[in-house]
């Protein structure tokens, strides 16, 4: 559950969606990343994403639909 006014705090607003991608890249230790997964939702200032492996703070990815 959202705390009050959660929803005001944002830059700006997230659109909900199902678009499946392609991830490329690698996690800070070299291993390679997840190589399918799901944008859920998006907005001016990024996305967020769904993958099986969770990703890792630092991992460097390119996504391609």
């Amino acid at each position: 559950m959202k705390p009050a006014g959660a929803a005001s705090l944002r830059r700006s607003a997230r659109g909900e969606v199902r678009v499946p991608v392609t991830i490329f890249g690698k996690f800070p230790d070299g291993v390679k990343v997840p190589e399918q997964g799901q944008i859920v939702n998006i907005s001016k200032y990024g996305a967020k994403l769904k993958t099986d492996v969770p990703l890792k703070e630092g991992a460097e990815i390119k996504c391609q639909t």
